[in-house]
């Protein structure tokens, strides 16, 4: 019997043994993971420290990127201001690619008093009739033909060869040489085939893509030229990126054959040339995005009269202004010639913004309100004069 107590009791020291060591155990560990605490801390301040600091090196660069303005106060390219209606062109020099053969054009308008917007991509192996030359000429060939005619003004060039084409006046440009093309869109000779590739131009350019390579930011200054500031550009891409995501756009690839015709070259030979009538139709289909509310409200009707000694002049201004969102209801010859541009408004206040659109396009023009002389129905009316 005293043997049987006696076990029972060494088992119950046993397990009172084993209950003390469970709990040493268990304060040690805790004591442990108190000790790491500390080093933890410290190295979660050293990482954001440095991550810190590398997001304010990273930025520093990218913001003190120097653009230059190529184009500047050129006699051939006058920009129009920027409102609510932002018209940009982006030049993309394809990498890999000789200057003679290496460009495409988007050209985007921005609605961005109801955020959407139009996007027309003009593929470098479409001819366009050459404003200077009245020859065919194809777009990747414009910067080779701009050197050519003008040298050191080769993308106003480019430029001013796009505004005609187009009837469109632009107030931005930007163009992205070779090597931004390479080193931040892509370096494939083919990229930009499709809609989706084209428009992730936007993406690419935004500001947490450039700082993981903000150490190659510097090529920005040597190959990326536009009339605004870098920070300014990127700003507005991320709002167009916006407008993508959000899928308030149309997109139209102007090497669809809708947009295209046949025209033949001296040897006989056969190319696809723009079709400007198309693409104004495209603009037209669309005038609510290429317009504000205000001038929309407006139902602004506007003639055109050619009194300079400029053939076809009157059929030019009226297609820029119909193509910046005013309908056009006639142009013509005027009658007799006339010595001054005039602008008549019948009401100057209820046409505000109709008038604002047209003093855009005829700059220098004297405005009256008013009509002229001989009958108009339109509620304003443009006579071109012998001074344009």
């Amino acid at each position: 019997m005293a043997k049987s107590v006696r076990y029972k009791l060494n088992r119950n020291i046993c397990r009172k043994n084993k209950k003390r060591r469970v709990k040493n155990r268990g304060v040690s560990k805790v004591k442990k993971v108190r000790n790491l605490k500390p080093l933890k801390i410290f190295l979660s301040i050293i990482a954001f420290v440095i991550l810190g600091y590398w997001f304010f090196v990273a930025y520093t660069t990218v913001r003190e990127v120097k653009i230059v303005d190529v184009v500047g106060e050129n006699e051939i390219v006058e920009f129009a201001d920027a409102g609510q209606i932002r018209r940009m062109l982006l030049i993309y020099e394809e990498p890999n690619a000789s200057e003679a053969n290496n460009l495409f054009i988007l050209a985007v308008i921005h609605n961005t008093d109801i955020s959407q917007m139009l996007v027309y991509h003009l593929p470098g192996d479409i001819y366009i009739n050459d404003y200077f030359t009245n020859k065919y000429i194809s777009v990747k060939d414009l910067t080779y033909a701009g050197k050519s005619y003008m040298y050191r003004d080769k993308y106003a060039y480019v430029i001013k060869q796009i505004e005609e084409q187009m009837a469109i006046n632009f107030d931005s440009y930007v163009l992205f040489g070779s090597e931004i093309s390479k080193n931040f869109i892509s370096d494939s000779s083919t990229w930009g085939n499709s809609e989706e590739e084209v428009l992730t131009i936007f993406s690419k350019l935004s500001l947490f893509n450039l700082m993981p390579r903000y150490y190659k930011v510097h090529l920005f200054e040597e190959y990326f030229h536009s009339n605004m500031s870098f920070l300014e550009m990127y700003s507005i891409f991320q709002s167009l990126e916006g407008v993508v995501v959000s899928d308030n756009y149309e997109y139209f690839y102007l090497g669809d054959d809708e947009f295209v015709r046949e025209v033949t070259l001296g040897g006989s030979r056969d190319v696809k040339a723009l079709n400007t009538v198309a693409f104004d139709q495209s603009l037209r289909v669309n005038i609510d995005i290429s317009r504000t509310r205000a001038l929309r409200g407006e139902h602004v009707k506007v003639e055109v009269y050619n009194g300079s000694d400029i053939p076809g002049y009157a059929r030019t201004i009226a297609r820029r202004i119909y193509n910046s969102g005013c309908r056009v209801i006639r142009f013509k010859n005027a009658s007799v010639p006339y010595d001054e541009t005039k602008i008549y408004v019948s009401d100057m206040e209820k046409f505000a913004n109709g008038l604002e659109v047209v003093n855009d396009i005829v700059k220098e023009a004297t405005v009256v309100e008013g009509r002229p002389s001989f009958l108009t129905t339109g509620d304003i009316i443009v006579v071109l004069g012998m001074d344009q």
